[in-house]
């Protein structure tokens, strides 16, 4: 097997000697460690075994689902045995799963891929009589996770794009200290299942920062996958793009005494002849303002059917101030909306 000098210095840099120090066990996190015994946790073991106790069940180790480790020993006179995490030892057995073993003398390390997150527990037994020796573990594989550094969810301006940005994360930094590298491919959906691609970037040093240069016109999930290599597992994250409507600023034309005829537009394009939009009134009364209902704003196609144009015809019952503004509730593509004020001072 040919290693590439990053995995040489990953693999060296697991193999020192043990220091036995009284402190808590570690969580099962980031930078966990990969051999645990008791409250010691390291990249390798030693200990010695006798014709008397033949087994030994004081190892383990905790992994994520998809990790490859390879576990050696340099003894000839012990077996070696990775077991499933809900195995449980008797005097004489091991209730569980037997993932893989190393074969006395084989010189192969046992080797093996983790289908669960758990603690997998190792089996140390002599197949020579009395013997010293030392376990050394060693990724084959570091599974990774994604993380965008902002919301994973955004709102932008009809037809408008978005940014992100995030990190493929290495949780094994102590052992493996390498980010990822490669690529990053980035694809889009607009119902969240199937997705199309649409461009590739290159990590940074783990890190991504993409611009999304399709305008948004509906909800678009964007979908950020790490396919892994060699050294390192995949990981993927998700990013919502959702638009909300342009309701542009109302004008008001009178037409008779106190009533008027209001105006507005609105992307996206709605469905002429019906009313998809409402015109909320309010009037000032005593320097303060008191809801007065709302209209019923009709579409009809703008030029180009670009956009739709929202009007609504308003008696008014009093003179004096009032103020309008549009509100589209929305639907599965388009958030609701509000626009700005108009004011308008009736006589």
């Amino acid at each position: 097997m040919v290693l590439s000098r990053r995995r040489l210095t990953s693999i060296v840099g697991l193999l020192f000697t043990i220091v036995f120090v009284a402190i808590a066990a570690p969580a099962f996190g980031a930078s966990g460690p990969l051999i645990q015994n008791g409250s010691v946790a390291t990249g390798t073991v030693s200990g010695t075994i006798d014709p008397v106790t033949n087994v030994q069940d004081n190892w383990g180790m905790y992994l994520w689902a998809g990790e490859t480790v390879l576990v050696d020993v340099d003894s000839t006179a012990i077996e070696l045995q990775a077991f499933s995490p809900d195995t449980y030892f008797t005097a004489t057995d091991a209730v569980g799963t037997l993932l893989a073993a190393r074969v006395p003398g084989s010189g192969v390390p046992l080797r093996f891929t983790a289908g669960a997150s758990g603690y997998y527990p190792l089996r140390v037994t002599s197949v020579g009589g009395h013997a010293d020796y030392v376990v050394n573990a060693w990724f084959g594989k570091v599974m990774t996770y994604m993380a965008l550094s902002g919301p994973t969810s955004v709102k932008t301006p009809y037809g408008g794009m978005a940014s992100f940005a995030g990190t493929v994360y290495n949780p094994r930094t102590i052992l493996v200290p390498d980010p990822p590298l490669g690529k990053v491919t980035v694809s889009w959906s607009s119902n969240g299942t199937s997705f199309w691609p649409w461009l590739t970037s290159d990590l940074d040093n783990g890190d991504f920062d993409i611009t999304t240069t399709r305008a948004t016109f509906e909800k678009t999930w964007w979908n950020i996958v790490y396919a892994g290599d060699d050294e390192f597992g995949p990981s993927a994250a998700t990013f919502v793009i959702t638009p909300y409507a342009q309701l542009n600023t109302l004008t008001a034309t009178r037409t008779k005494t106190r009533t008027y005829r209001i105006r507005g537009t609105m992307r996206p394009l709605q469905v002429a002849g019906t009313y998809p939009a409402r015109f909320y009134i309010e009037r000032k009364v005593s320097g303060k303002w008191k809801a007065y209902g709302y209209l019923k704003a009709k579409a009809s196609d703008g030029p180009y059917q670009d956009y739709s144009i929202l009007t609504a015809t308003k008696t008014f019952p009093y003179k004096g101030s009032w103020r309008i503004r549009p509100y589209f509730p929305g639907n599965a593509q388009i958030l609701a909306t509000w626009g700005a004020y108009f004011s308008l001072t009736v006589k």
